[in-house]
């Protein structure tokens, strides 16, 4: 989870741009990470940053899309290539196989996935991602998801935040590199998409100070139904967690059908091998009735 809002521009189907506020404790390193482009990238499209280990709370950051197009998904191999480049476990590459994913190319998950975050996914959980999405549209509401697959070095630099000493900052998750789903494509964070005080569609990751009351409702009534038609898919809502509930999160499984615990067995089992992951999180989804 995170606490700046986002704003989207570009159309459906074009390279899509963002404008980041960079929070307490991020960097130039993590927000390229966050993403998913280059830090190169990054400092190219803000020449005004004169130096990368300087920025400032409450700064606009401009962010390139790093050259993913909502509307063309990936052919396999390419996904394939994709993930093995994440470099998901330290120090080695996961091989993984995808099959095609054109029964996912709809408008309605091409304005969802906007930063390609679902390319590198679990195939099953795409395909109920895309499920999710219409029925949301079905709903006249909208949402952006903002994080898919970490590599476990991402995921030990979140842990890192709010453990740094660092004034004001918050810890955003107790898990450390291996001890997510995010770790293995089997889990996305997403956020309500809702007019901003302009009128421009943007994606908000939390309520901001002195909005009004409608907009509060809005923002819960959006979330709250991303998680509702989530579960009706056989997806787990991190409302669920015991402990902290985490309600931009959703997963193919449920902690106790498959946790990230067991995952990280699998994957250092079987040669640091994502496909191992993959497979026996098909063997365990349940088919959808009807």
């Amino acid at each position: 989870m995170t606490q700046d809002n986002v704003e989207e521009t570009g159309d459906q189907g074009a390279i899509i741009e963002t404008t980041h506020v960079v929070a307490t404790g991020e960097t130039l390193v993590l927000i390229a990470k966050r993403h998913g482009v280059t830090l190169k990238a990054l400092l190219d499209a803000n020449p005004q940053i004169a130096d990368p280990n300087q920025i400032n709370v409450g700064q606009k950051v401009f962010v390139p899309a790093g050259g993913v197009a909502a509307s063309t998904p990936a052919p396999a191999r390419e996904l394939t290539a994709a993930v093995a480049a994440a470099g998901v476990g330290a120090g080695r590459l996961p091989t993984v196989s995808v099959p095609p994913v054109s029964d996912v190319n709809s408008p309605a998950f091409a304005a969802m996935d906007k930063r390609g975050k679902t390319t590198n996914l679990h195939p099953v959980f795409r395909q109920r991602l895309a499920m999710l999405a219409e029925r949301l549209a079905a709903r006249g509401m909208k949402a952006l998801i903002t994080d898919g697959l970490r590599t476990f070095e991402e995921q030990d630099e979140l842990f890192r935040i709010g453990r740094r000493n660092v004034p004001d900052e918050s810890i955003v998750t107790n898990a450390r590199g291996g001890e997510s789903n995010h770790n293995y494509g089997l889990a996305v964070d997403m956020y309500p998409v809702l007019p901003n005080t302009t009128g421009k569609e943007t994606v908000f990751t939390s309520i901001p100070k002195n909005s009004s009351v409608e907009f509060a409702r809005a923002f819960n009534r959006i979330q709250n139904a991303i998680g509702d038609e989530a579960e009706h898919l056989g997806l787990f809502w991190g409302a669920r967690f015991s402990g902290i509930a985490d309600t931009p999160h959703v997963q193919l499984l449920a902690e106790h059908d498959l946790g990230a615990r067991e995952c990280l067995k699998i994957f250092r089992n079987n040669g640091d091998n994502l496909q191992a992951v993959w497979d026996e999180a098909s063997r365990r989804v349940r088919p959808l009735n009807g």
